[in-house]
């Protein structure tokens, strides 16, 4: 038989038997099996996922609603101590953006209708946040139409003062030196004596949000190179040179991180590699932007 409680808030129930049936008219009571069932009232079915990690920086919170919630009101924190109320909200989602390498406490409290509602208080909930973003991983390449190399990336193919070109053969990706995933960019350098090789790609993004700081790309040279001097521009600005040029003869794979101008944390439109001097051939891959120099981890 089901009783219900009629929205009475209980941590427990006591079971009086007032009478009991025996054909030998014993005393004995028993009970075979007793149930309770919970109205779900507080948020549920989080996501992320509690505990979470890698979780872009843009992110959706999305849960379930508890029973007869009207309203949510939507609490973050960089520790469980110092939850504030952000949003209350119609529905069960709420779209957020937050520090890169961070993690993030949050909960849910769900709020009744009527003048005087009732409040459920949701349990704490904590997600981290992936330590850099991407700009370009080098993976999409393909010798196809609308995956060209040079479809992103613009060389100085066409242009007999800039000696930098892209791809071997002009088109083709390294899958054998590369520092993640399966391919790498090979950049070659000083080609047709260009004194200045230069290759450049658009970009969409702002760099102003998220904790972005710095940026890093990873490199490899060669032994047979004459080096050259490394240099990173944004939106046209030289913004940084590669200190140590004797570096781009070291067949291995280096890391060079810079920290961001101001000019540079905003809307970002182009970003260019480029060489001053020198000749020969550098692998580039993972270039990614990450929280300030001093504050992230090395690629």
């Amino acid at each position: 038989e089901d009783v219900p409680l009629n929205g009475i808030v209980t941590r427990g129930v006591k079971l009086t038997a007032l009478s009991n049936y025996s054909i030998l008219g014993l005393p004995q009571k028993g009970l075979s099996e007793i149930r309770f069932y919970a109205i779900p009232m507080r948020a549920r079915l989080e996501v992320p996922a509690d505990g979470a990690t890698d979780v872009s920086p843009v992110v959706e919170l999305s849960w379930r609603s508890g029973r007869e919630a009207a309203r949510h009101q939507v609490l973050l924190g960089a520790s469980p101590d110092t939850l504030n109320p952000v949003a209350t909200v119609d529905e069960p989602h709420y779209s957020t953006s937050v520090d890169l390498g961070s993690t993030v406490f949050w909960q849910i409290n769900e709020i009744g209708a009527g003048p005087d509602p009732a409040v459920w208080e949701g349990a704490l909930w904590s997600f981290g946040t992936a330590p850099y973003l991407t700009i370009d991983d080098m993976e999409s390449y393909r010798s196809q139409d609308g995956s060209w190399i040079w479809e992103t990336w613009l060389d100085g193919y066409d242009d007999p003062g800039n000696g930098a070109l892209l791809g071997h053969n002009g088109d083709d990706m390294e899958q054998g030196i590369v520092y993640d995933g399966r391919q790498s960019l090979p950049y070659y350098y000083g080609q047709g004596g260009g004194a200045i090789s230069e290759a450049s790609r658009d970009i969409e993004g702002d760099w102003g949000q998220h904790g972005i700081g710095s940026l890093s790309l990873m490199f490899y040279g060669e032994p047979s190179n004459t080096p050259g001097q490394m240099y990173v521009k944004i939106d046209g600005q030289k913004i940084a040179t590669y200190a140590t040029s004797a570096d781009l003869l070291l067949p291995e794979w280096q890391s060079w991180t810079l920290d961001l101008p101001a000019s540079a944390l905003g809307n970002v439109q182009s970003l260019a590699i480029g060489f001053e001097g020198g000749s020969g051939l550098v692998y580039i891959d993972a270039i990614r932007l990450y929280p300030l120099a001093s504050e992230s981890v090395t690629p």
